[in-house]
């Protein structure tokens, strides 16, 4: 179904409606770049090769746990035209005596890669929104973090 906000047509949201997604879990995200334009890199031999865009957005996606006390990365793979990742948001997770939810750090996330990006002139443009699962049980997590790992070999160039 499609919606109006903001003078602008949408679809309707995945989150999970009544779902505190700051409070402390593991997450499974996927950022694509607009358009699903190959900005971040090429896959080569079933191996992804970044491009300059591409190595600045594992700078920071590196750097999440160090802006967010509380996060933990855990498997992620830079594609093409997105990012996979496992985020966990720990019982620490308080910022100025507030917590920070899922789409705050994947919104900062995005935004400082973006700004980054326009100072060394180099391209890079998000879809506005993600994609996120909550991971319940260490099979999901294991079945993802498998999924993450063999990305690059599976996609078709």
């Amino acid at each position: 179904m499609i919606t109006l906000y903001r003078n602008k047509y949408r679809g309707l949201t995945h989150r999970l409606k009544g779902y505190d997604y700051s409070s402390p879990g593991i997450y499974y995200v996927t950022i694509n770049t607009k358009n699903k334009y190959h900005y971040l890199g090429k896959i080569v031999n079933g191996k992804i090769v970044l491009s300059e865009t591409g190595l600045l957005v594992e700078k920071y996606w590196s750097e999440i746990p160090f802006h967010f006390s509380g996060t933990r990365l855990d498997e992620f793979v830079i594609m093409p035209d997105h990012i996979h990742g496992i985020i966990h948001i720990e019982s620490e997770n308080k910022k100025d005596k507030m917590p920070y939810s899922l789409g705050l750090i994947i919104n900062q996330f995005k935004r400082i890669c973006t700004i980054n990006a326009a100072k060394k002139n180099i391209p890079l443009t998000w879809q506005p929104r993600y994609y996120d699962v909550i991971i319940i049980g260490s099979r999901q997590l294991s079945r993802i973090r498998q999924y993450i790992r063999d990305n690059p070999s599976k996609k078709r160039v």
